[in-house]
């Protein structure tokens, strides 16, 4: 009798603890299913974010110097100096008001302005003069410096410093979608290899690299047309390369962070991540 309630209170004892560690086991396997799962939320949630970033921003892509926009407009963008009219003699404003209205008057596509304000970060000029100062043997300019110095930095205090750029921004959209007829055994070098896209998604490949020509084409004509009209006013238009187009954009979109945190080192690809988040939007 001794012998079986002993083997019972065994038995009692093992099914206590198997039962036990099977909650613990079933416990620690919620625990970690619940944190895989807020680790999927989280990354679901970035990848949204991500999304909706890039539904938020206009551009499709930027090739050669061409900014290519969802709505299937083609851009280009030319920066112009300005022209001081302030330091001429009315006779001489006059000319410039008339060149300016001919310049207009001879275009025979649409332009628009842009004018940017961006903010200047001087920190890099203000070390320059402290260390100026210190190597300064003089005492007389070196207290001249300091002086300067101090004017510098109480006028930025007050004011921020900032600069103006100007731009021109040449348009281009196909009016009317015409499909282009050709050989469908030409649009084979388009296919890339070991790739099952069929003849309609390479159709739609060549379409798109066929306006994209066109329009390139055409915008080119435009600008040309553009900087001879635009050096009668006795100053030469600059041609925006991809790299000038992002920082144009990135300053557009980040006007106080573009001061300290500046497009160089940044991939132009990860256009989600380098204009704006979604909180910000």
């Amino acid at each position: 009798m001794t012998v079986i309630l002993t083997i019972l209170v065994i038995l009692i004892i093992a099914a206590i603890v198997f039962v036990t560690l099977m909650l613990v086991k079933k416990g620690k396997s919620k625990i970690s299913d619940d944190k895989e799962k807020a680790e999927e939320i989280l990354k679901n949630q970035e990848e949204a974010k991500k999304k909706a970033t890039q539904d938020q921003l206009p551009f499709e892509d930027i090739r050669k110097g061409v900014v290519i926009l969802k709505n299937g407009i083609f851009l280009k963008i030319l920066e112009v100096p300005s022209v001081n009219t302030q330091l001429m003699e009315p006779n001489e404003r006059e000319v410039v008001r008339e060149t300016y209205a001919q310049i207009l008057n001879s275009l025979n596509f649409k332009i628009q302005f842009y004018k940017q304000s961006r903010l200047v970060d001087i920190n890099e000029y203000l070390s320059m003069l402290e260390e100026t100062e210190r190597l300064e043997k003089n005492e007389f300019k070196a207290k001249g410096l300091n002086e300067y110095n101090y004017f510098i930095r109480e006028l930025i205090r007050e004011n921020s410093v900032q600069t103006k750029r100007d731009y021109v921004v040449i348009s281009f959209k196909e009016e009317s979608k015409k499909k282009i007829k050709d050989d469908p055994n030409s649009l084979r070098k388009y296919k890339k290899n070991n790739d099952d896209t069929t003849l309609e998604e390479n159709d739609e490949f060549y379409q798109k690299e066929k306006l994209y020509e066109k329009a390139h084409r055409i915008l080119h004509q435009r600008e040309q047309v553009l900087e001879k009209q635009i050096r009668r006013l006795g100053v030469s238009a600059k041609k925006l390369n991809n790299e000038e187009l992002f920082e144009l954009f990135y300053t557009t979109y980040n006007r106080d962070r573009s001061v300290y945190q500046s497009m160089k080192g940044k991939n132009p690809k990860d256009f989600a991540g380098l204009f704006v988040k979604r909180e910000e939007i």
